[in-house]
């Protein structure tokens, strides 16, 4: 159920990069600091994610310090990707400021990575303490949509769309790391819980992925 589950989603983050790069490849001029290219970077990792994922459960890839060290850096690339694309709409115009918060995003990122690589050896607690690492940029980006949407901004998608998927994306977040303590094992960082959240996450990006693909009408 799983690993069926991951499929499916997998299929959703795909879709989901085909409407974003298309918006920006269709764009004159095309930068790639713009937002919908940056969006559909946070795809590509996602997708990378639910491999890793259904190659973990499945067996066939063992759980190693490496593997470990690869799922938590494209997990942490993701959320540094989800600072940028805040960055981006908040100070759109501060290029030197936005760099000034990504570097110290990874000055603190790096190290803590580190420590708790050294420190904490059960991938499962790693997955769960690293989710909740990034409670505080996920909430922020929500926020964002919602606010984009009462300003009027981002009319290229439908941004209240998005932030309800996102909204239902911390909800699955929630469950996961849930699940993960009252949940009974079944491999890798997964109990026999976890498919609540990852339907739960489906529909969530689902309603993303039609918020991505809509423009949004202000008038």
């Amino acid at each position: 159920m799983t690993i069926f589950g991951y499929i499916i989603s997998i299929g959703v983050f795909c879709l989901s990069f085909y409407i974003l790069y298309k918006k920006w490849h269709r764009a004159s001029p095309r930068y790639f600091t713009d937002l919908p290219f940056i969006l559909a970077l946070t795809y590509v990792i996602l997708i990378y994610d639910r491999m890793d994922s259904i190659l973990g459960l499945s067996g066939i890839m063992p759980i190693t310090t490496l593997t470990q060290l690869l799922n938590i850096m494209g997990f942490a690339i993701a959320l540094g990707i989800n600072l940028l694309i805040m960055l981006t709409i908040w100070i759109p115009k501060r290029k030197k400021l936005r760099v000034a918060f990504m570097v110290a995003w990874l000055a603190l990122w790096i190290p803590l990575i580190i420590i708790f690589m050294g420190t904490i050896g059960e991938p499962d607690t790693l997955h769960a303490l690293f989710l909740v690492m990034s409670f505080p940029t996920i909430i922020l980006l929500t926020i964002t949509w919602y606010f984009c949407y009462f300003q009027k901004r981002l009319s290229v998608i439908n941004p209240l769309l998005v932030g309800i998927g996102m909204t239902g994306v911390i909800l699955g977040i929630l469950l996961r790391v849930y699940f993960s303590i009252i949940g009974n094992p079944i491999g890798y960082v997964f109990t026999d819980l976890h498919w609540i959240a990852i339907l739960v996450d489906i529909v969530s990006y689902s309603i993303m992925l039609i918020g991505f693909s809509r423009e949004m009408s202000y008038s």
